[in-house]
């Protein structure tokens, strides 16, 4: 059964050679040169081949006794070179094959006649390199091939079965001794005839045979008075491409069985019982030759080949090219040592190949028997393939979960940590294996942890605990749960802790709470409804201001404060804006519970989820009841003063009217009291002047609430033509040039008036004065070259009734700045630019609440 391997091995080897394919590992050499630098590069760098350079005869005999060489190559232009060197490894035993590398074009006849195997001139070009390479490699696969054969045929001479090999043609090339020893023949002399001269029926089955069809028959050979019959098993050697190679024939003779036969044959068939029966596969190897001698139904399931086919084969034969060389060392390991040996090779499995080239994942059970005074190496073989699935898939959900696996013993030793991201864990999964929780982590957690795995085991029940603990300088919270894990095999009860990385739900709830807080302690009435304005929260202060609790308002929609105020169209808009997503702001009349109306200014805005979609709406109230009323007075109050005004100007102008005619009437007389009348001619005008503003100043006070885009440059047109400015100077600067600002046009007008007609009163007719936009922020002003502005009276400048001139009035700057305050400006008097020396007022544009609020109030 062995024969047939060692013949497979033959045939492969020699299909190698033909067709040049690459060893199974990059070959060993060891190189002699003149000097170490010549060492040809590639053989290392591009062929992978460890090369150790010596140029030394006495190194080269020494590093073969210490490593393992598969080559040598010999550098120089003659034999002599080598002194005597080859004729020295000649003698060794178990020699590498010797190449010569000859440097010049030489007799290659001397270098083999020398004892070298190859011959290679050594140009330098780079096709010379690659073929030496291909040249070792040749003749490390020639000297294997050789070996094996020596080792083959002394296997088969060696072999006490007759064994004999023959050509397709069906002519002998080998009989073994056995064979000749039952034949009573030389051996030599059966060589070369046909195996039919034999005796047997074998040459009506030939075609067969050599199509690889199996034979069994009876030799019957005569002689020395004794007749003996043996059972013959041919089969065919075939190549890659399925031709046939070799014929192999192997015999047992029959015999009358002793009682030691018996008892072996017994042995053996009770043997073949038991391991027929076990569940997994059973291949049993010749320790010796690593030739299989036995396999049972399942490593014929496992392997995909019948039994016949897989008596015969090397063990390596078994495996993937890939997995061979380390099996083979995993072979030579069991029988060398005697003992069993369990592999499982779980992070990188080895696997054996099938019939039809599949890999199947194994965990290997071997161990050394002796049987009938041989000794075997039988393994046991197991499919793992559903295993490593399973362990795959756990390993993925494992990976996939966020938590962090981890297996604990009853004293709270990490046993092993299944998953979990190594930034959870305080160190990596291999240090923390076999530690203690207490020298791993801080006291509380540790103790935490340790009080439930005893919980869990005495209960047999899962515990769930919350702990913190410090990583990377920050606080983590972690829920976990301890459940028993109990397994087959298992000398200690042990325990699985699922534990989640929970600090952003621990912030998120703290923000929550703070939140919460805030909102309920909010000076607003707060409301929150789902899409269809069902009410689902509010707070206490939306309890405060409309009366209703919580429990009231609860799933019923804003609908319950509608006064009637507002019409449908109103509240279509309203949710037209917030179902688009916007915000609405605005105010509303809404009605208490007890039927009171009040006054908010309301915001609705959506709240959206991760995707955009509006899962609710919060609705956050003012109650600007108060401020309403306030308005409400300050209109009457102002509307009262109006009237006041108008009352008080129309019970002057009548006597005013009446002293005026009369002034007029008494100048046409006497001229000698024309001073003295012109002097109370100008106290009634400045009467009438006074009067009027008063009226204006009544009505400036009102609050600017509708503005639109005003041409500012057309509006200083306007009121440059009513103010007296015949001798006076206009300038206005190239950045107004159309510029417009939302304003009331009217009231511009009548703030421009009194700005312009106050500096050509003060500064004089002849005063230029200037006008531009402000410098890094909204707004514009308006400065002249006239005397100035005292900054003593700078504080009072806009009092209603202060002025600096004689004939000044003291309204025209307070209604200026009542004009300001209304559009939510602001207003400042300070130096003019240029030091002109004259004064300058600057108006911002940018809106001010406070101007506006400091007015209605």
């Amino acid at each position: 059964m062995r024969r047939a391997d060692t013949m497979d091995n033959l045939s492969s080897n020699r299909r190698d050679r033909r067709s040049g394919a690459p060893l199974q590992s990059p070959p060993t050499v060891l190189y002699l040169c003149r000097a170490s630098s010549d060492v040809p590069p590639m053989l290392d760098a591009e062929h992978g081949m460890e090369v150790h350079a010596v140029s030394e005869r006495a190194a080269v005999t020494a590093t073969l006794d210490e490593q393992s060489i598969d080559c040598v190559i010999v550098e120089g232009t003659c034999p002599e070179d080598a002194d005597g060197l080859l004729a020295a490894l000649d003698e060794r035993r178990s020699t590498p094959p010797v190449l010569a590398y000859d440097q010049s074009d030489g007799d290659p006849r001397r270098w083999f006649r020398a004892g070298a195997d190859d011959y290679l001139s050594g140009r330098t070009d780079t096709e010379r390199r690659t073929l030496l390479a291909r040249r070792i490699e040749r003749c490390v696969a020639s000297r294997r091939i050789r070996t094996d054969c020596r080792r083959f045929r002394t296997a088969v001479d060696g072999m006490g079965l007759p064994f004999l090999i023959a050509d397709p043609n069906g002519r002998i090339e080998h009989v073994n001794r056995a064979f000749e020893t039952i034949l009573g023949e030389d051996r030599r002399a059966l060589v070369g005839r046909p195996v039919s001269a034999l005796g047997t029926a074998i040459d009506d089955d030939w075609g067969s045979i050599t199509d690889g069809d199996p034979w069994e028959g009876e030799l019957v050979v005569d002689g020395a008075g004794e007749t003996r019959r043996i059972d013959l098993r041919v089969r065919s050697v075939r190549d890659d491409d399925g031709r046939t190679e070799r014929i192999v024939a192997t015999g047992t003779e029959r015999s009358a069985p002793g009682a030691e036969d018996r008892k072996c044959d017994g042995r053996r068939r009770k043997y073949r019982e038991l391991i027929d029966a076990a569940p997994d596969a059973i291949i049993v190897a010749d320790t010796d030759t690593g030739i299989i001698v036995e396999a049972n139904e399942a490593a014929t399931s496992l392997i995909g080949r019948p039994r016949g086919e897989i008596i015969g084969m090397h063990q390596s034969a078994l495996h993937p090219d890939g997995d061979r060389e380390r099996y083979r060392h995993l072979f030579d390991r069991h029988q060398r040592h005697d003992e069993s040996v369990r592999r499982r090779f779980d992070d990188d499995p080895i696997h054996v190949e099938t019939a039809g080239g599949d890999r199947i994942p194994v965990e290997i059970n071997a161990r050394v028997v002796e049987l009938d005074g041989q000794t075997f190496l039988q393994g046991h073989f197991r499919d793992i393939s559903e295993h490593r699935d399973r362990e795959r898939k756990l390993r993925t959900i494992l990976d996939a979960v966020p938590d962090v696996a981890i297996v604990y013993d009853e004293s709270g030793t990490y046993e092993d940590v299944l998953s979990g991201a190594e930034d959870l864990l305080v160190d990596s999964p291999d240090a923390l294996e076999g530690l203690a929780v207490h020298d791993v982590l801080p006291p509380e957690p540790a103790n935490q942890i340790c009080e439930a795995i005893r919980e869990t085991i005495e209960a047999g029940e899962t515990q769930n605990l919350e702990y913190r603990l410090p990583l990377d300088g920050d606080t983590h919270h972690f829920s976990a749960r301890i459940s028993p894990l109990r397994t087959e095999g298992s000398e200690s009860e042990r325990v699985l802790c699922l534990a989640r990385d929970i600090t952003a739900r621990k912030r998120r709830e703290q923000d929550l709470r703070s939140f919460r807080q805030a909102v309920e302690q909010a000076g607003h009435a707060i409301m929150i409804t789902d899409t269809d304005g069902s009410i689902e929260y509010v707070n206490p202060e939306f309890e405060s201001v409309t009366g209703y609790t919580k429990a009231e308002v609860t799933g019923e929609t804003p609908a319950i404060l509608n006064s009637g105020e507002h019409d449908e169209r109103y509240y279509q808009d309203l949710w037209e804006t917030i179902l688009g997503g916007e915000i609405w702001e605005g105010e509303l009349v809404n009605q208490r519970k007890e039927g009171e109306r009040y006054h908010v200014e309301q915001t609705i805005a959506p709240i959206t989820d991760e995707t955009g979609d509006i899962e609710r709406f919060v609705a956050i109230n003012t109650d600007i009841t108060e401020r309403k009323q306030y308005e409400y007075q300050l209109e009457r109050e102002r509307d009262r003063l109006e009237e006041f005004a108008r009352t008080v100007a129309h019970d002057l102008r009548n006597p005013l009217s009446i002293a005026l005619g009369h002034v007029d009437m008494a100048r046409q007389g006497d001229e000698s009291v024309d001073a003295s009348l012109d002097r109370a001619l100008s106290a009634l005008e400045r009467m009438e002047a006074m009067i009027e503003e008063v009226l204006e100043l009544s009505k400036q006070g009102e609050i600017v609430h509708e503005t639109d885009p005003v041409s500012f440059e057309r509006i200083v047109d306007l009121a440059w033509e009513h103010v007296d400015t015949d001798t006076a100077t206009r300038r206005i600067a190239d950045d107004l040039h159309g510029w417009t600002l939302p304003a009331d046009e009217s009231r511009l007008r009548q703030l421009l008036e009194n700005l312009l007609g106050n500096a050509v009163k003060h500064a004089g007719p002849g005063v230029t004065i200037r006008l531009g936009r402000l410098s890094g922020r909204e707004g514009f002003f308006i400065e002249d070259d006239g005397p100035g502005i005292e900054p003593s009276a700078r504080n009072r400048i806009f009092e209603s009734g202060f002025t600096s001139a004689a004939d000044g009035t003291g309204f025209g700057l307070a209604i200026a700045k009542q004009i300001v305050d209304a559009h939510g400006w602001s207003i400042d008097v300070t130096d003019a630019e240029d030091n002109t020396g004259g004064g300058r007022f600057e108006i911002t544009t940018t809106y001010h609440e406070h101007a506006v609020d400091k007015e209605w109030r």
